[in-house]
């Protein structure tokens, strides 16, 4: 049930990353849009050596925390 509510948490944030990618896009920001997707990149793939001990609920932490970064860190910029 946990993970649910996490992949769905996920999941929402995955449709903002994705409008908010376009804003990149559109400004021809892409080495920063690179360089965020890369930074949530190495958190996926930290977490996921965590996946054999903890299973799937640290396989959906991974990826909740992944697109959270992403977000936080396309609206730090975006505000800044």
């Amino acid at each position: 049930y946990h993970t649910f509510i996490i992949l769905v948490i996920g999941i929402a944030l995955s449709v903002f990353q994705t409008a908010i990618s376009i804003y990149f896009v559109l400004l021809k920001k892409l080495k920063i849009h690179a360089i965020i997707f890369l930074l949530a990149s190495a958190v996926n793939l930290s977490l996921n050596f965590l996946i054999p001990e903890y299973g799937i609920i640290m396989a959906a932490i991974s990826t909740f925390s992944a697109y959270f970064l992403i977000n936080l860190l396309t609206f730090w910029y975006i505000r800044s």
